[in-house]
């Protein structure tokens, strides 16, 4: 969990958040509603989340070796963490509002505790509609944003009336601070547990659509799925997409690897096929040579002794000859053999890894 955690934040972590943590300043304008400095928490979570969409971000997280409820709780986890920091960086200018500009805010609630009251079920209610709307189908991050917005907007709207209507609120809660801290602090632990309910049940929504949505399809494309005719989930595109993948790698080796056999062939066969012609030229020259040895003996023994045998008198002249024409022979037949062997050594191409 802590590491799919620092996920969150190194890799899925938009770079407007931090920028939008700044706004947390709009609590010092006078007169404007302070609500919608906490909306842009909600805005920086909707580009976390088209961010990660672009980048496949939950395709990479299913290919982790974890639980795919635990994608979903480090997501929770960042956004209440990014929510937190937003409240926490808002409390100071709220005191420092108070003390620059005592007079009440014309436009609404005042930057007092019951801001951030009413505040923490505002995000508690934006976390439940985004992310279930997201996690139902991630390829719609606009849709679910839109439909968060108008959550906000139409709670914003309620409670902005409810300061002028209400006579708890527009009495008590819209009042600087410290007065009625009492029922303002009651307000701030209902509001607190508003949020953590809201959130939970947005946990809880998600992690349930998640799975129907990613599991979905795995028995076909044409399977049914609630009586509907249901497509194929995530987890099966991100296999069968990588199920490609790797047989259009295994494929492209193979054809490499036939090519490079069949050009090792080629350039062996022309080796073998030289070697073998240098080699039976070397067995005919001596197979001459051998022919012609013989003759010539006989021609010099019959000159030096006429009434001799002309076979034994051949011979005693022709062995000391042909033993010392064979050994030059041999000589010359290693020899080539050996120069063959390494212009065969050259020619042989380099083999190739696959």
């Amino acid at each position: 969990m802590k590491a799919l955690l620092m996920k969150e934040f190194r890799l899925a972590l938009h770079p407007t958040v931090p920028l939008f943590w700044l706004l947390s300043a709009m609590l010092l304008i006078p007169n404007y509603p302070y609500y919608v400095a906490f909306f842009y928490t909600g805005l920086g979570l909707f580009f976390v989340s088209l961010t990660g969409r672009e980048n496949h971000d939950i395709e990479y997280s299913l290919m982790l070796p974890v639980r795919k409820r635990d994608l979903v709780k480090a997501r929770f986890a960042m956004a209440a963490i990014v929510e937190g920091v937003q409240l926490m960086l808002a409390v100071p200018f709220a005191v420092l509002r108070a003390h620059v500009e005592p007079a009440p805010n014309l436009a609404g609630m005042d930057a007092n505790v019951a801001l951030f009251a009413l505040a923490l079920p505002m995000l508690g209610l934006f976390n439940l509609v985004f992310f279930a709307q997201y996690y139902g189908a991630p390829a719609r991050v606009g849709r679910a944003f839109l439909w968060g917005c108008a959550a906000v907007f139409a709670y914003m709207a309620l409670c902005e009336t409810a300061v002028h209507v209400v006579p708890l609120m527009r009495d008590r809660l819209d009042t600087p601070d410290p007065l009625y801290l009492g029922e303002k602090l009651v307000a701030l632990a209902a509001g607190a547990a508003a949020y953590a309910a809201l959130t939970l049940r947005a946990f809880n929504v998600s992690r349930a659509v998640q799975s129907t949505a990613h599991l979905v399809g795995l028995s076909g494309r044409h399977g049914r799925h609630n009586g509907r005719r249901a497509r194929p989930g995530l987890l099966q595109r991100l296999c069968a997409r990588r199920l490609e993948q790797l047989k259009a790698a295994a494929l492209k080796a193979y054809q490499a690897l036939v090519a490079h056999a069949a050009q090792l062939g080629g350039h062996r066969a022309a080796v073998y096929r030289e070697v073998v012609g240098q080699l039976l030229a070397v067995q005919r020259q001596l197979e001459a040579g051998a022919a012609r040895a013989p003759g010539l003996g006989g021609e010099v023994g019959e000159q030096l002794f006429p009434r001799a045998a002309p076979r034994d008198v051949g011979y005693l002249f022709v062995q000391p000859q042909i033993a010392l024409r064979d050994y030059a022979r041999q000589v010359a037949y290693q020899l080539r053999v050996k120069r063959a062997g390494r212009r065969a050594a050259a020619q042989r191409p380099a083999r190739v890894q696959v």
